[in-house]
This record gives C-alpha cells, sequence and structure tokens, in this order.
C-alpha cells in the first residue's frame, strides 16, 4: 500500500478503545459490520497499543513544500521523486529505486495503479490552473 493509499483508506486506533466497544472480543451480531483492523508490525512503538482500522477513503491534504511541477529536466526529477514517494509502496529508500539510477528511470519503470495516474495527472491540472492566474 504506497502513503497516498495508507493515509487515505486507514486511521490509528487505540487498542483499548477497540476492547472498549467490544470490537476486539467479541464480535458483533447486529449492526454495522466491523471494519477489519490491522497490528502495526512488532517493531513498531505502537504495536502493543494501537491498531490501524480501514476506514472510508478520504483525500489527503498534502503539507509543507509544494510539489514541483512535471516540466523542465530539473524539476521532471524532482515530480519523479514526490510521484514515486506517494504512489509507490515502500519501506526504505531501496524500494523506491536502486543505487545509481534516477528518480525519472525509476518512475518510469513502475506500472502505477490507475487511480494514483488520475491523482497525477490532477496534481499537474492543479499547477496548470495556478500558472493561469
Amino acid at each position: 500500500m504506497s502513503i497516498w493509499e495508507y493515509v487515505s483508506r486507514t486511521e490509528k486506533v487505540s487498542v483499548s478503545d477497540d476492547i472498549q466497544t467490544g470490537v476486539v472480543s467479541t464480535p458483533k451480531t447486529s449492526g454495522r459490520k466491523a471494519k477489519p483492523r490491522n497490528a502495526f508490525h512488532p517493531d513498531h512503538p505502537q504495536h502493543e497499543t494501537h491498531l490501524v482500522r480501514l476506514r472510508s477513503p478520504l483525500v489527503p491534504v498534502l503539507l509543507g513544500p509544494t510539489i514541483s511541477r512535471d516540466g523542465t529536466p530539473e524539476e521532471r526529477e524532482s515530480w519523479c521523486r514526490a510521484m514515486l514517494i506517494l504512489f509507490k509502496p515502500w519501506r526504505s529508500r531501496a524500494d523506491l529505486k536502486t543505487v545509481g539510477q534516477s528518480w525519472k528511470d525509476a518512475f518510469e519503470h513502475f506500472d502505477f495503479p490507475e487511480d494514483a495516474v488520475r491523482v497525477m495527472r490532477n496534481i499537474n491540472v492543479l499547477h496548470e490552473c495556478k500558472d493561469a492566474r
């Protein structure tokens, strides 16, 4: 799951909240079906205190520096890096690209899901709208 998908489709809940509502200990027999939950990796500092629960998808709001546009060669390299970080599943930099490989090359060799391609197009449209002002 990419970081974009993770942020848009999951939420962190405390284990005690789930125990208090009875979700972990006893399955509900009526009402809304409980959403799937998963534990954090055993090495994660919140492994024993929190779970990750699926939720209805939201649109993440990116905070921080503006993502560069897909324009000049210098901007293209930065843009490819940002898109890989957002839309390719990874745990370490080695999952994003190989040593010596350019971000552009890694981007061009990854098969992005259609949803990710749509968001990338929308990011570019946002840049075009800002340029038109």
